[in-house]
């Protein structure tokens, strides 16, 4: 019936490639069933318009009135019901496609909620073991090991093995209790941080070795200071009130160290030894400098915490030498010194 009057099966061809995007998701099998109904139209087109009259059948068919009418019905509002199905459909798509966004980015914002109090919790942790840390070794051994964790992505807990590492000591006792005793082996070495952290900075994994190991301080400067009659008011005082005098009369002091960049060493009963270090000889008279000022600082401080309504006197002696400093034990670890 000549391409002109088959404008509407056409249009009913280009079905199949719309419900092909639609249904199908593929876009390129579409495009290739509209390139094919354009290339067999174009075709059909061609033929007429170069073959004769004579050449073509023509095509005489008499459709009853009423199939005809049907016919204009279905061409007149298939396109339209068709496009209005398929753009529901697609806005369908879109709806479930945004509510899978909305249900990601949901998700992504809990993740990220969750993310967020585990960085706290984590932030925390670091925080609470840097302290632990700085609390347990000296301040030189404490930045070392924070500085190695911090660099080599290690967890902070690491100082305990670091510490257990560093005091390799035996003590063979003889199996029967009425032998003789037996003397106690001990080979303390420089501790092997390469094992730790191999591919931490060369300077902290040295600075960290020195630290932890045996050294010899040729110009240190000690302090020791204790209460004079602390013995005997103690033993009229409650606990809780003995305590807390400590605490705030040993807090005082750490705080002093603390601002004169002096480390302390221990605490034994009301006694307080700190130390002061001279790397360098030039700088021995300024540690000793600084030294004084704690022990000014403490007796200050005596003046100001009483014990049980009682001020207690100060006695406090400094002197300079060459000590030995390292850190013993496998629980509760203790840096010490040891000198004359």
């Amino acid at each position: 019936g000549e391409v002109g009057r088959s404008h509407g099966m056409v249009s009913f061809a280009y079905l199949a490639p719309m419900m092909v995007v639609v249904l199908g998701n593929s876009v390129k099998q579409g495009v290739c069933l509209v390139i094919g109904i354009v290339v067999v139209t174009l075709v059909i087109l061609l033929v007429e318009l170069t073959a004769g009259p004579e050449s073509l059948t023509p095509q005489v068919l008499t459709i009853p009135p009423e199939v005809a009418a049907i016919f204009h019905f279905i061409q007149a509002n298939f396109a339209g019901s068709f496009f209005f199905v398929l753009l529901t459909a697609v806005l369908s798509q879109l709806k479930e496609a945004r509510r899978a966004l909305q249900k990601k980015h949901s998700r992504e914002e809990k993740l990220n909620k969750t993310l967020g109090k585990q960085k706290q919790a984590l932030e925390l942790e670091q925080r609470l073991s840097r302290k632990l840390i700085s609390n347990i070794f000296p301040l030189r051994v404490a930045e070392a090991l924070i500085a190695l964790f911090e660099t080599c992505g290690e967890s902070s807990d690491r100082s305990a093995s670091l510490a257990t590492q560093a005091w390799d000591g035996t003590t063979d006792v003889a199996d029967d209790p009425g032998a003789d005793p037996q003397p106690v082996g001990c080979s303390y070495h420089v501790v092997d941080v390469e094992a730790y952290s191999p591919t931490g900075p060369a300077s902290i994994r040295d600075e960290l070795a020195a630290s932890l190991s045996p050294r010899l301080h040729p110009r240190a400067v000690i302090l020791f200071a204790d209460l004079v009659g602390f013995t005997a008011v103690a033993s009229q005082t409650t606990p809780t009130a003995l305590v807390c005098f400590l605490d705030r009369y040993f807090g005082d002091i750490d705080m002093a160290c603390q601002a004169q960049q002096v480390d302390k060493v221990k605490t034994i009963g009301d006694g307080y030894m700190c130390v002061g270090w001279t790397e360098h000889p030039a700088d021995h008279a300024d540690t000793a400098l600084r030294v004084l000022r704690v022990a000014d600082h403490i007796h200050r401080a005596s003046h100001r915490t009483l014990l049980d309504g009682q001020r207690l006197q100060v006695r406090a002696g400094v002197h300079t030498g060459t000590v030995v400093s390292g850190i013993i034990g496998k629980t509760m670890f203790a840096s010490d010194v040891w000198g004359d």
